[in-house]
């Protein structure tokens, strides 16, 4: 799944799994991406509020967060939705991004 307004924003990668692709696992995904592992920052989503700053060194380890952000480059962000609302924000100019896992609890 793409989205119009990210065509402006080139050097962001991003993807979205939708039902069309049956019951692919995370690590289909993100082989399918591209992406190696060890880049890849899960957060534990508790439908809570904290945020986590990823950075190299903690990116295995960011523990319990609900949002997730970075400046780091080649640093991939992953959340899980299913009834909650995935919030996605950029800012090219200091080429930072946040992936949001927005849920009843945590608004």
């Amino acid at each position: 799944m793409r989205f119009k307004i990210f065509e402006n924003y080139p050097a962001m990668k991003y993807g979205i799994s939708k039902k069309e692709d049956g019951s692919i696992t995370r690590d289909k995904f993100f082989a399918k991406e591209r992406l190696p592992k060890n880049k890849i920052a899960i957060p534990h989503q508790v439908h809570g509020r904290d945020v986590a700053v990823v950075t190299e060194e903690n990116i295995n380890t960011i523990g319990d967060a609900d949002a997730i952000i970075t400046g780091a480059r080649n640093i991939y962000l992953s959340i899980i939705v299913a009834d909650c609302f995935p919030i996605f924000i950029y800012d090219p100019s200091v080429a930072t991004i946040a992936l949001v896992h927005a849920g009843w609890r945590g608004i």
